[in-house]
């Protein structure tokens, strides 16, 4: 219904860039249908890319405790992945990815994601390994390929996710 169109709306609204209009869209999504599984995910997917950091985790968890089975979890693992990025947080991010990344060895986006956390913590003989896994799975790989995936809002933030991807020797065109 309503609160679907919402949660929708948010998460184009944020590939568009329009950060606030979809965190409004996200928070309605959420007023509209409280306790729905895909309103919370979208909401705190929408706050990650947004740049609140710390309002979208409490929302990852909350949805993976709802729904720990849910077959699309990987997606919301990656996001949240990206949100422990923004806080530097390299660590809980790796460790988060490798749970994941061994019950879905070919996600791809787990593997650069770690090789960014891996940087992150100054592991770069592990990041190029995760990048290696990655080009395995898709040989078409590139630096804007990734970050075009991920429209954050604070350019520092996807400056440095950029970086990170090419210390850890994923090309960039």
């Amino acid at each position: 219904g309503l609160s679907g169109a919402q949660a929708v709306m948010s998460l184009l609204l944020v590939a568009l860039r329009r950060h606030d209009e979809a965190i409004v869209a996200a928070e309605r999504a959420c007023e509209l249908a409280p306790g729905n599984f895909d309103a919370i995910l979208r909401a705190a997917v929408v706050l990650t890319y947004a740049g609140h950091y710390e309002d979208a985790l409490p929302r990852f968890d909350l949805a993976l405790r709802m729904s720990p089975k849910d077959p699309l979890l990987y997606g919301a693992y990656q996001v949240r992945s990206v949100a422990l990025f923004g806080l530097q947080r390299y660590a809980d991010m790796v460790g988060s990815l490798q749970r994941v990344s061994r019950q879905l060895p070919q996600w791809v986006e787990a593997h650069t994601m770690m090789a960014a956390g891996f940087i992150g913590q100054g592991q770069p003989a592990q990041a190029a390994q995760a990048i290696a896994s990655a080009r395995k799975l898709d040989s078409r790989l590139t630096v804007r390929r990734v970050m075009r995936r991920h429209p954050l809002r604070i350019e520092a933030d996807a400056a440095r996710l950029a970086a990170f991807l090419r210390d850890a020797g994923l090309a960039d065109a």
